[in-house]
């Protein structure tokens, strides 16, 4: 009607103002950015790194993006038998591999491992699993299987555990020992696994094309 135009000088009028939201220009800056609203103004977010999602953070009054669910799952294995001492813990050093047959699916970046010490790719919580097949020569009471870490990347302690018992000669047990790491830091946040035996019976079972004795590792999500 008369009068309630938008002015030619480019302002609106006071009947006009429900036309007038929002800011004059936008927060963004690079493509895939967002404009979400902060504590009292449209603000940028920016994108997120690939593979991230969308979240809600942990204060429940805005966005972020993190993790979206498993990100990293892979498996190691042993390649031949691996004696078990019956002395102090023994960290297995050697005969590492990525398991790489029959259609084989690992998931994200790798572990690597120098010297059975095993480093992440990335901050997280990761699963831990040492899945042991035992052998024994004799009977043997307790054969051990063990997940060492460490968070300031040399005192090592064991944080799993896990046990066969055999009698007879020729006998197979498995062991089961598993830990949720926090790895806060990659530089310092480490795993190695050990063994031990309550004598010298036993060897942990070793394949190259099989998952005999073998260590999974899941990241879960973000530290």
């Amino acid at each position: 009607t008369t009068g309630n135009n938008p002015s030619s000088g480019g302002t609106v009028h006071g009947s006009w103002a429900f036309l007038a939201k929002g800011q004059a220009t936008s927060p963004t800056t690079t493509q895939g950015d967002i404009i979400v609203r902060g504590a009292s103004a449209d603000t940028r977010l920016a994108i997120g790194a690939a593979g991230k999602a969308l979240l809600v953070n942990a204060s429940g009054n805005g966005l972020e993006y993190g993790g979206a669910g498993i990100t990293m799952a892979q498996t190691w294995r042993i390649t031949s038998n691996y004696d078990i001492p019956s002395s102090a813990n023994q960290v297995i050093t050697s005969n590492w591999e990525i398991a790489d047959t029959y259609s084989y699916g690992g998931l994200g970046a790798s572990m690597t491992e120098s010297s059975g010490v095993f480093t992440f790719p990335s901050t997280g919580i990761y699963q831990i699993i040492f899945s042991g097949q035992h052998t024994t020569s004799s009977a043997i009471d307790w054969s051990q299987s063990e997940i060492h870490n460490t968070t300031n990347n040399s005192s090592y302690q064991v944080v799993g555990f896990g046990y066969a018992t055999l009698q007879g000669s020729n006998g197979y047990q498995s062991s089961y020992a598993q830990f949720m790491f926090d790895v806060s830091n990659t530089s310092t946040h480490k795993i190695k696994f050990g063994v031990r035996g309550s004598n010298g019976n036993s060897s942990l079972v070793g394949h190259t094309n099989e998952n005999t004795t073998n260590f999974t590792f899941i990241r879960l999500g973000d530290t």
